[in-house]
């Protein structure tokens, strides 16, 4: 009897592993190619005109305004500086907002716009012969060129390396009178995986097309990038966020811990090299700022430092680490780390990661002006559910979040939106997910974000949503439909309805409620069933199976439709992917 039942038992749970790994594998998408379309030409000239001794940031604004007409309506493009020649219309006006840098038809405008702006927020104005184009701060011009091209060109940038710009015979370039800022001052990517330079180049691209300013690496994968891309983000304006887990790079081990163990965490009677510093210890910190100063001094481009913790736990147990509250305790030194460097670097913000147990806002410790606290929701909200569902502990997490808007000058949020671990690998769209929590986050008062992408060169399995969330942490009042219909009509053309319904397919999966009392959701996070019924076997391979056709039958309408692609894409200028091939 318990050998037959031992079988029974094994049978079952093979046959949940099994529907298991079908849902896994029904949940893949493939990565792309590209495809070029040809705009043609016409003969018409028109002016592009920069500030006298434009920035070069400014000049690489005029040369994608100039490069997107001439895709779209063939027009040849001249830039001028400091005022047009000729009688060639219309003039295009770019520049940042500052009137006294500006020819005088842009300065009017500059000075009338001026209180209305905010960082990085752009001023179109065009009355057919004139089209004046500023952003404030540094990026405001390459902003204001990417709103432009954006919402009166409709050019779109869905991924990386994959641009699409309408082929037009006119535009219409009067009565334009727009005014726009970012919803939130941080906007930015955080890779912590693996990227080439090639690829972070592409993502760098994306960033600055998307109007998003700033990325955040760990020193070791910054300085191997470094001399290969950083060009490439100056032009841009883009803001390195550098050094996340930094506390290795900036105060090891294997340098002060023989002469200075009690520098280091004791952990369990004993100081160790292995874990986190005795953070209510502040004798360390000279040292450690001297060392931040050192190579931020030559890193001018860093507008921001990452000041946390080893990853993980390990922290110490002396008995001063242990009478605070683990929160005032970090908070408190890195606050010592962040008065240190400001001495030397007024202007650098410093990062302090608020991370599993010490979530918890501080009870007595105020964070410095200075610096910013990032709040990590990791693992204990759903990333398959809004924020404001009651969900996992998603209360919890809005409450402490509200909590640290409430203590400090500024808050951002460290968000798993691309975590592949979190997300199993799998392709599941969370455009309405991502849109839903940049409103509540943006009624909370929350400064910005930095989502984590752990495999950015598979850009595509995340793709819907950094799409999602590069168009709302811009404006959180667009829709989650807008949202999907601009990425999947800017990357499939004729067949964007099959693919967005391929979509839609794989996100149901995951809320389907199974035959076995689970959700698809749970299946697929826990990787098999947590309890199979065998009797059950036959009707849930079933509900599989019709799960995972409703799953294929768009891409099949899809695949009819892929010449249909092809002949739209010979209207527009730029890439789109390829469709899925056969077998998903």
């Amino acid at each position: 009897m318990r050998g037959g039942g031992t079988d029974r038992a094994m049978s079952g749970r093979a046959g949940g592993m099994a529907l298991a790994g079908v849902l896994c594998a029904a949940v893949s998408s493939p990565a792309g190619a590209q495809a070029v379309g040809d705009p043609g030409a016409r003969p018409r000239v028109v002016q592009v005109v920069l500030p006298a001794a434009p920035t070069p940031i400014e000049r690489f604004a005029a040369e994608e305004l100039g490069r997107c007409l001439q895709l779209s309506l063939g027009w040849q493009v001249q830039v001028r500086e400091g005022a047009p020649r000729g009688d060639a219309r219309p003039v295009f006006w770019v520049g940042t907002a500052e009137a006294e840098r500006l020819a005088p038809v842009p300065a009017a405008w500059a000075r009338g716009k001026a209180d209305a702006l905010r960082e990085d927020g752009v001023a179109l104005r065009g009355d057919g012969r004139n089209v004046i184009l500023l952003g404030k701060g540094p990026r405001g011009a390459l902003n204001a060129v990417y709103t432009f091209l954006e919402r009166y060109v409709g050019c779109r940038w869905p991924e990386p390396d994959r641009e699409y710009v309408p082929r037009q015979r006119a535009l219409k370039l009067d009565g334009i009178a727009f005014v726009s800022n970012p919803a939130f001052p941080y906007r930015g990517i955080a890779i912590h995986g693996q990227c080439s330079p090639e690829w972070f180049t592409r993502i760098v691209d994306w960033l600055g097309k998307n109007r998003l300013n700033g990325f955040q690496l760990f020193i070791g994968h910054y300085e191997t990038l470094r001399p290969q891309v950083l060009a490439e983000v100056q032009k841009r304006g883009l803001s390195p966020n550098i050094g996340a887990h930094s506390r290795e790079f900036f105060f090891p081990a294997e340098k002060y811990f023989q002469e200075h163990p009690e520098y280091f965490a004791l952990v369990k009677g004993e100081r160790t090299p292995h874990t986190q510093l005795c953070y209510a210890n502040l004798d360390s910190v000279p040292q450690y700022v001297e060392n931040i100063v050192t190579y931020l001094q030559t890193r001018p481009e860093i507008t921001m430092v990452g000041l946390w913790p080893s990853d993980g736990y390990g922290f110490c147990e002396c008995e001063r680490c242990q009478a605070g509250h683990v929160t005032d305790v970090i908070l408190n030194y890195t606050n010592a780390l962040a008065r240190g460097v400001a001495e030397k670097l007024p202007q650098m913000k410093c990062e302090f990661l608020s991370y599993i147990h010490y979530t918890v806002p501080p009870k007595e410790v105020r964070p410095l002006p200075q610096l910013v606290p990032t709040y990590c929701e990791y693992w204990s909200r759903s990333q398959f559910h809004p924020i404001t569902e009651e969900r996992n502990e998603n209360r919890r997490c809005r409450e402490e979040l509200a909590q640290w808007i409430a203590l400090a000058k500024e808050v951002t949020l460290f968000s798993y939106y691309g975590d592949d671990c979190i997300k199993r690998f799998l392709y599941n769209p969370l455009e309405d997910v991502v849109v839903t929590d940049l409103r509540t986050y943006h009624k909370m008062g929350l400064a910005g974000h930095f989502v984590l992408l752990t495999n950015p060169e598979s850009w595509w399995s995340q793709a819907p949503h950094l799409y999602a969330y590069a168009r709302a942490a811009w404006d959180p009042a667009i829709t989650p439909r807008q949202v999907a219909e601009e990425y999947y009509a800017s990357l499939y053309g004729p067949a964007a309805k099959a693919m967005q319904a391929h979509a839609a397919a794989c996100r149901a999966l995951f809320d389907l409620k199974l035959v076995q009392g689970a959700t698809g959701e749970e299946v697929l996070f826990g990787f098999g069933f947590p309890h199979y019924d065998v009797a059950k076997d036959e009707e849930s391979r079933a509900q599989v199976a019709a799960a995972i056709e409703r799953i294929l039958a768009p891409l099949a309408e899809a695949r009819g439709q892929r010449g249909g692609v092809g002949a739209a894409a010979r209207g527009e200028a730029g890439g789109r992917r390829a469709l899925p091939a056969d077998g998903v």
